[in-house]
């Protein structure tokens, strides 16, 4: 007998339906995106890709019976994801845990969107739909940017002169970046960006960091509900810019957001961890997922206003603790919106790991910076071309207005 849906899942749908029509979709075609499944597992390099091919195709035809059906105007292969992460971060959870509603949505919004049910205290979580693609072509153009040692591995440089030289001698990389960012600002899709296949060594790096980002973004959202957190404070979500298309949103305060982030984090090491790959890459990956929200706020920024996000330039503002201190003072909730910036995150999490890492701190922290630094020269090199669009009279996709 198949199971009833619950009133947080129908109004999942629902609210995929009204967003669906209001862009002027169709239902979805299981039939065209089966097919579609095929051609990508068929050229894709499955070096470090998790399970073997025929695995992938079978949960996408059959999916798991505790996994949650995919609504009428769900991508299927998002659907696929979310909950093959929330598998692997639920293995690491402790005592009893119930899934929340997890969907994918054009919410304009790269972190999480969290909505109130109608008539009741439930929620459902919001991902926006294109934030896979643009996490795995970030983290493709960073990996073009990172150093290599004799046989091809990755490596991290250990001083910032070294980063620039190897990022602005590395065309692909800034090629591949500007694509990215540029699709996704102007046309809402960062699929429009031109395709290419990375050789394995990039695509092995990119994978693991693609791992990490996914994971912390998803053991960020467990994290509100293993930490406890209720909030009585809900604001008024557009989406699309539609009028009629507005929903009560959850808004944590920022206090719940980092102790979130903490967990997120962990969830990012632990699901990162192996004898063959160290968990260097979880905390790498939380804060390139928060250098990606730098990024995408500062083109947003400096597209629509012509000055990039305040105290958020993908790592060239330097803070002092006192700043996180006072910053992260639930007063600041008022001033700056639900989450806290970017940059904020990024030095809790490195405060974090120093704590918890005591011996190995500086290696994990230098790794950290160059990850930062490769980010912001990539940033510098792309934000011209950002400027001179705004000069020309280009204007961003409705999703970002």
């Amino acid at each position: 007998m198949t199971k009833e849906p619950s009133r947080a899942l129908r109004f999942l749908w629902d609210v995929q339906a009204e967003v669906a029509t209001a862009r002027g979709k169709r239902g979805f075609d299981a039939e065209r995106a089966a097919s579609l499944m095929h051609v990508a597992v068929d050229k894709m390099n499955l070096e470090g890709f998790p399970g073997p091919r025929g695995d992938v195709l079978d949960r996408f035809r059959n999916p798991p019976a505790h996994w949650p059906p995919a609504g009428p105007h769900e991508d299927r292969g998002i659907h696929q994801l979310i909950h093959s992460l929330a598998d692997t971060v639920e293995e690491h959870l402790t005592g009893p845990f119930t899934r929340p509603v997890l969907g994918s949505l054009a919410t304009g919004e790269i972190n999480a969107v969290t909505l109130r049910v109608p008539g009741s205290s439930e929620h459902i979580v919001l991902f926006e739909d294109e934030l896979p693609t643009y996490l795995l072509l970030f983290s493709k153009a960073v990996a073009y940017a990172l150093p290599k040692v004799g046989d091809g591995q990755t490596a991290f440089a250990r001083s910032q002169d070294r980063v620039r030289d190897i990022v602005e001698n590395s065309p692909e990389a800034l090629l591949r970046f500007r694509e990215v960012v540029l699709a996704y600002l102007l046309h809402g899709s960062p699929n429009r960006a031109p395709q290419y296949f990375a050789p394995s060594r990039i695509n092995h790096t990119a994978v693991h960091l693609l791992h990490a980002m996914e994971c912390f973004v998803l053991g960020h959202e467990y994290g509100h509900i293993a930490a406890g957190h209720l909030s009585e404070k809900v604001g008024r979500r557009r989406l699309l810019g539609d009028e009629d298309l507005e929903f009560d949103e959850v808004e944590w305060s920022w206090q719940q957001e980092l102790v979130a982030d903490q967990l997120g984090w962990r969830a990012a090491l632990l699901t990162t961890s192996s004898e063959e790959e160290p968990s260097l890459y979880g905390h790498i990956g939380a804060e390139l997922f928060l250098l990606a929200c730098e990024v995408l706020e500062n083109a947003r920024n400096l597209f629509t206003t012509g000055a990039e996000a305040p105290d958020a330039s993908a790592g060239t503002h330097t803070h002092t603790h006192a700043d996180a201190d006072a910053d992260a003072d639930a007063d600041a909730d008022e001033r700056n919106g639900s989450h806290p910036p970017a940059w904020l995150r990024r030095e809790m999490l490195r405060e974090t790991l120093t704590n918890t890492f005591t011996e190995d701190s500086d290696l994990y922290v230098e790794a950290a910076q160059s990850i930062e630094e490769t980010v912001a020269v990539l940033w510098e090199h792309t934000a011209p071309l950002v400027e001179e669009l705004r000069r020309t009279g280009h204007t961003p996709d409705a999703r970002w207005t």
